[in-house]
């Protein structure tokens, strides 16, 4: 079985880091190999929500997984599950109030089917790295200053023809 620990301090109080983490639409934001996620259930996020997720997996190949909130306890705690054929996933947020923000953590485990089973140890190295990189993410998308308002392409020819 595969388990990996992350952690990512985050200047943003634990309310915001948990409202982005939770929805897993925001995955492709953030986590790397992630391609798409959309919500398959009705009615808000919480327990019982699933997600339909698609990544690109080793060789270039796309996977599809379906994941289901198992926890979600706000602004601390958020649980799921999920699987990908016969491969089965679970993972955990736990988000702490630090005094310049947020510390997340992340906590995975995964039991693979044959034969990324065997692979395991080639496999581990790989999924560390991810993890890292979607740590950084994560506090790179939660921290950027956000993107100045474009105004629109009919707006600026009327400006620069001396329109309104």
């Amino acid at each position: 079985m595969l388990r990996n620990e992350n952690r990512v301090e985050i200047n943003r109080p634990p309310a915001e880091v948990f409202t982005f983490i939770s929805d897993l639409c925001n995955e492709p934001r953030y986590v790397p190999n992630v391609l798409e996620t959309a919500k398959i259930s009705d009615g808000p996020a919480g327990v019982g929500s699933k997600y339909r997720e698609v990544t690109r997996v080793m060789f270039g190949r796309k996977a599809v997984a379906t994941y289901e909130i198992t926890q979600y306890d706000p602004p601390t705690t958020f649980a799921f599950r999920g699987t990908s054929g016969r491969s089965t996933f679970r993972g955990r947020w736990v988000i702490e109030a630090t005094d310049g923000g947020s510390l997340a953590k992340f906590t995975a485990e995964a039991k693979l089917a044959w034969p990324m089973r065997y692979m395991e140890r080639f496999v581990r190295g790989s999924v560390a790295a991810t993890f890292a990189v979607m740590g950084r993410n994560l506090k790179l998308v939660l921290t950027a200053p956000p993107e100045p308002k474009r105004r629109s392409a009919t707006k600026a020819t009327a400006a620069r023809d001396g329109g309104p």
